[in-house]
């Protein structure tokens, strides 16, 4: 008698079991469609804006300076570019105002620098982040974007009035607004590039070190200390750089800062179909992998 009530009262007792529905409920690994995944990011347009801005302007706790090294460290750079090419290598015949040619052209092209260099491991870096929340990976590669956009605008403002005032005795050009349209695209291009980098690197972490090595050798060879027309008399080299997009960027630059020249058409197109055109295939690229990057070690 006393087994039974037993099994009855037990029977009787509340189950510990919690039905979930599973439904809703999505893989972190997931690829969601194109369009999907394009308004899962318009979303969380509030969210980069913030983390970008928060972070664009922040320099190590230890440093007495602070920001004033955002403004120094780059004219610096540019300076110590300067002296080495102009007054020891000599590539400064036939360039007037080489202080400013230079200090303009290294601030331009370290934009790109800056996007390969922080596209490196980026996935890697916010594997804690990626493991933890369902959301389209290619806002980490847009946060850091919009973060180098903002870091960028002092440095870039900074190296403009610099080449200004090496030729105080010119007139102000008022071309020079042309440098706002070249700037934003700038970073259309680099934003392109950092989504190539970041899915590379993620899976293969050797590239790397290719990565670096051909920043340089691009950097090098994209007129930022010597005008292309050293090589009149080389033709094949003369165009392989005039079609480079960093020749490019930094010529249209230096022609409305400089010398008060509308960049061509033969500028603007190759310049605006190269930056959305990286943008869009950077970016395609990326969503490609979305659903591994979870796996990335």
């Amino acid at each position: 008698m006393s087994l039974d009530t037993n099994s009855d009262e037990e029977s009787h007792q509340p189950s510990n079991t919690v039905v979930v529905d599973t439904s809703s409920l999505k893989k972190l690994s997931a690829r969601p469609p194109i369009g999907q995944y394009i308004a899962e990011i318009w979303q969380r347009r509030y969210f980069l804006h913030a983390d970008a801005t928060a972070k664009a302007f922040r320099t190590p706790r230890d440093v007495w300076m602070g920001k004033v090294w955002l403004i120094i460290s780059p004219l610096i750079d540019a300076m110590m570019y300067a002296v080495i090419f102009g007054l020891i290598i000599r590539t400064s015949n036939g360039i007037q105002n080489f202080p400013g040619y230079v200090v303009l052209g290294v601030t331009v092209f370290q934009i790109f620098q800056k996007y390969i260099t922080d596209g490196n491991d980026l996935v890697k870096k916010q594997q804690n982040l990626i493991k933890s929340f369902m959301f389209p990976r290619a806002a980490l590669v847009l946060s850091q974007s919009l973060r180098l956009f903002y870091s960028t605008m002092l440095p870039v403002g900074v190296a403009t009035v610099f080449t200004l005032l090496t030729q105080i005795h010119e007139s102000l050009h008022w071309t020079i607004i042309f440098l706002i349209p070249l700037f934003f695209l700038a970073h259309i291009f680099g934003t392109g590039i950092m989504f190539i980098v970041a899915r590379v690197t993620a899976f293969y972490p050797d590239a790397e070190i290719i990565f670096r090595l051909g920043q340089r050798f691009w950097f090098y060879s994209s007129g930022v200390f010597f005008s292309v027309e050293r090589f009149v008399h080389q033709p094949v080299l003369k165009d392989a750089m005039e079609n480079n997009p960093g020749y490019q960027f930094l010529m249209a630059a230096r022609n409305c800062v400089m010398y008060g020249q509308v960049p061509s058409m033969d500028l603007w197109g190759p310049i605006i179909i190269w930056s959305f055109a990286t943008f869009a295939v950077g970016f395609l690229f990326f969503w490609r992998a979305e659903e591994r990057y979870v796996t990335v070690k």
